[in-house]
């Protein structure tokens, strides 16, 4: 008879954050701005435990996730790359049509049933790492956000990290399909941050067996091929992490779930588009736009638009719409129907429609703008109406030099800290951003742009995605960078075990350590920022080689309730040289021994030449060992098990270090070896 031996929960889910931009108040505008990928590498269920570690690591993944999204410090990028979103799916370049056929996530073998009385290394099953996605992620300071939140440790539960191979980027067409095995979906909603939503959704995976009713399944021992399906009754709709969590049997106690409390659930409506209900294949290649209704303003609006563009005086212009330009809810129509009809800006007075729709306004997010001036944004940022502004965010793949106009009306608006220089979605390089970044350091205002405002590249946040590179070399001697960002390099040293150097108990044996170059420049961090990167990375110093932790800092968060806010992950670029290099590098042994051998070595950034007064971090990650430690780990080792980081205590010195004078490339090499 058949029978039911076992469930469990997805062990892999992939991961969506959407934001409506179409019409307001209809559901067919969403679509997805980020798309990634999250294998699982759990154990099967058994009749002595259970899968609940699936369950756990998909609510705190949501968490860590809204702990970024909802982080003061990122609000200004978000913002940009949604305006940047909201233009181009608008303009129907980014724009799928919902029946086409779409890349799909395949489905994947289950870890098989187990009796064994506890998980051991055999039960769980340990999978190979995906394939690195290195396409162009349309909006890559939100895709960093995700992979961050899912590749560090978020300091908030017990489940160890994920290798970065376990994260992959999906592309933005990529459907859901609730017929997978293998994974579940967590779906985000940008559209409103000041409201962040979530949802989960993942089906029951159920194994049958063939079994005599008479006999027990401790008694015979796992069955062979069960058979695996999902619950016959599968929901299309969201749920939250307590109501996920009491579906798979679970209590809702954790400080996951009273951190996700306040956050509302993602609507049914707003899956239209990356969970259609049903796929047809073969369809036509068209693309389609975002139904944005018509294009209508108020007479008002079209006449100040008009006057300006015939060239009115702009004092004229104030004083006949005094009425209008005084009442938030005209300014706000002004730069809707701004953004939305884009010609309305083809006008050589261009910025006094800027300064007029975007008096009073925090955040000048101009990114959906393709049709500015240099000559026109350093106007209107010299104007009076914006003298409030505290961020900017423009595109720079449509401006053209000169740029020093900019930068110098940049570098005198002191109030303006946050600045992101962003390239469009259907860029084919980065080199844009990177190129426009050379320009300000090579600019006489860069001690100013670079010391006082906190600047958002796309190529920082896009390279390392590609694991490509982007910063020249020709910055890394750049005194107005270096006097931003004085800490360019990190040399860390990692004392080898004994035990993993074949030694005995005992004597403590000489150390032996391995040594390792982290270029840190390409990552902009100012002081402040590294030295809290600094203290999260000594805690996972062995094993964060990619240094996310720096990358994604906890902030703390001055909100009374404690308990309900989720501590903050400030995001800055993934150090993207360190990601780029190769990990091991394979070369011709010069032994005659063996023909044809190789030998493996490690690769690190390279090392050039530090200038007088460069800094530079030093860190030593050391073993502090008794001759009984070192005995206990040796028999651990030889029984072919783990030896327990616990049998010796690790303790980390560092220090920051300044050149006295200019050192040389070789000499920084034998150095790192001392």
């Amino acid at each position: 008879q058949i029978r039911k031996i076992g469930t469990a929960s997805p062990r892999s889910f992939v991961f969506y954050i959407i934001a409506d931009v179409g019409q307001p108040g209809t559901t067919s505008g969403y679509r997805p701005l980020a798309i990634t990928y999250r294998q699982g590498h759990c154990v099967g269920p058994s009749p002595f435990w259970s899968c609940h570690d699936r369950v756990n690591e998909v609510v705190h993944n949501c968490a860590s996730i809204i702990s970024v999204l909802t982080e003061p410090s990122n609000r200004v990028a978000l913002e940009a790359e949604l305006a940047l979103a909201a233009a181009w799916y608008r303009e129907g370049a980014g724009a799928r049509d919902i029946d086409l056929e779409r890349p799909e996530i395949p489905d994947a073998p289950q870890p098989q049933f187990s009796t064994n009385n506890r998980p051991r290394g055999h039960d769980i099953d340990r999978r190979p790492e995906l394939p690195w996605a290195d396409g162009i992620r349309e909006f890559p300071f939100i895709s960093t956000c995700l992979r961050l939140a899912l590749n560090r440790y978020d300091g908030l539960h017990h489940i160890t990290r994920r290798r970065v191979g376990d994260v992959q980027e999906q592309p933005l067409e990529t459907a859901f399909r609730n017929d997978r095995l293998e994974y579940g979906i967590v779906v985000i909603d940008i559209s409103d941050l000041d409201n962040v939503r979530y949802g989960i959704n993942g089906s029951q995976v159920e194994y049958f067996a063939e079994l005599d009713l008479l006999i027990d399944i401790l008694e015979m021992g796992p069955p062979q091929d069960p058979r695996i399906k999902l619950e016959k009754t599968r929901s299309r709709k969201l749920v939250s992490g307590s109501a996920y969590m009491r579906k798979c049997g679970m209590y809702d106690l954790t400080d996951a779930i009273q951190r996700l409390k306040g956050h509302p659930i993602v609507d049914t409506g707003a899956l239209d588009y990356i969970w259609p209900a049903k796929i047809p294949r073969g369809s036509s290649s068209k693309k389609r736009r975002i139904d944005d209704g018509q294009v209508s303003y108020s007479e008002a609006v079209a006449n100040i638009i008009q006057d300006v563009s015939k060239g009115t005086e702009y004092s004229a212009i104030l004083e006949k719409y005094a009425g209008d330009v005084s009442q938030p809810e005209f300014l706000a129509e002004l730069r809707k129907t701004l953004l939305r009809d884009s010609s309305a800006l083809e006008t050589p007075k261009q910025h006094l429609l800027l300064r007029t729709a975007y008096t009073g306004e925090a955040h000048l997010n101009w990114a959906a703008y393709k049709n500015l001036t240099v000559k026109s944004l350093a106007a209107a940022m010299s104007s009076p109406e914006l003298q409030a502004a505290t961020a900017l965010s423009i595109r720079v793949d449509q401006l053209h030099a000169p740029f020093t106009p900019l930068f110098e009306a940049l570098a005198r608006k002191a109030t303006v800290r946050d600045v992101c220089f962003l390239e469009g979605p259907d860029r084919s390089s980065d080199n844009k951003s990177s190129d426009f970044f050379s320009q300000i350091c090579a600019s006489p205002f860069a001690p100013k742009l670079l010391g006082s405002k906190n600047i958002y590249l796309t190529c920082a946040f896009s390279a390392p995605l590609r694991k490509k590179t982007w910063f020249s070399p020709n910055l890394r001697n750049n005194p107005a960078l270096l006097e931003a960002f004085p800490v360019q390099h990190m040399f860390v040293r990692q004392q080898y075990l004994v035990d993993e150097l074949g030694g005995q108990g005992g004597d403590p044996p000489a150390k032996l350590f391995r040594p390792c170059h982290f270029f840190l420049g390409d990552s902009l961090l100012k002081p402040g920022q590294l030295v809290v990167g600094l203290s999260f990375y000594f805690q996972w110093i062995l094993t964060d080689k990619y240094l996310f932790d720096f990358a994604a800092r906890h902030q703390l968060s001055s909100d009374d309730e404690g308990a309900n806010t989720i501590p903050g992950l400030s995001i800055s670029p993934i150090p993207a040289e360190n990601f780029a290099i190769p990990e091991r590098f394979l070369v011709p042994s010069s032994s005659d021994q063996v023909a044809n051998s190789h030998k493996e070595l490690e690769c690190w950034p390279l090392v050039q030449t530090l200038e007088e007064n460069t800094w530079v971090v030093l860190v030593s990650h050391e073993w502090h060992t008794t001759p009984e430690t070192r005995r206990r780990r040796a028999e651990y080792i030889a029984k072919g098990q783990e030896g327990p980081s616990v049998f010796g205590i690790p303790h980390i010195k560092y220090a920051f270090v300044r050149a006295r004078e200019r050192i040389s490339d070789e000499n920084i090499s034998a150095l790192a070896q001392q």
